[in-house]
């Protein structure tokens, strides 16, 4: 009976998988934005009314461009051959969509070596005015992928996102 059991005990160590957090930031400090890629002046920490802190990305009225976005980038030696979950929890508050697909941004982008098609997957998040919510991706990585971007921001819209408790956690997990 105990060897059954040890058995047992054994196979289901054996099952479970191993997984990273590559990547996380609350956005509560100033020192949450070091990393951080792209047009870096149009992102950061505010207090917000309920009195925690949060990344604001923000398109002004008269931005002529009516985009904003950070990147965060993430090694291919993290994520090649893994599956990889990114989170966040976003709060858009913008006006209305200035284009199809426009308002907030939370896309994952990466290039697949040996020709195949890029990697490119959202969790669209939309124009108006919301209340926090949870966004989440999931991406199978293949071997070979130098690197991933994670995009964080506003596409096609005016106004304001704020981002808090972003995730990148990759698992070696069987695919």
């Amino acid at each position: 009976m105990i060897i059954k059991g040890l058995i047992a005990l054994v196979l289901a160590f054996s099952a479970m998988t191993y997984a990273e957090e590559v990547f996380s930031r609350s956005f509560a400090e100033e020192k949450d934005l070091v990393g951080l890629y792209g047009e870096k002046e149009k992102g950061k920490i505010v207090e917000l009314e309920d009195g925690s802190k949060a990344l604001e990305i923000s398109v002004a009225a008269n931005d002529p461009v009516k985009n904003a976005k950070v990147s965060v980038h993430v090694s291919g030696a993290k994520i090649a051959g893994k599956k990889v979950v990114f989170t966040a929890e976003v709060k858009p508050a913008m006006g209305e969509a200035l284009k199809k697909w426009g308002g907030g941004s939370f896309v994952v982008w990466a290039k697949v070596p040996g020709g195949k098609k890029d990697i490119w997957q959202q969790d669209y998040i939309g124009p108006g005015k919301k209340d926090w919510k949870k966004v989440q991706i999931l991406v199978d990585f293949p071997e070979g992928v130098k690197f991933a971007l994670l995009s964080l921001g506003i596409t096609n819209a005016e106004g304001k996102i704020y981002f808090r408790n972003v995730k990148i956690v990759a698992s070696d997990e069987t695919k």
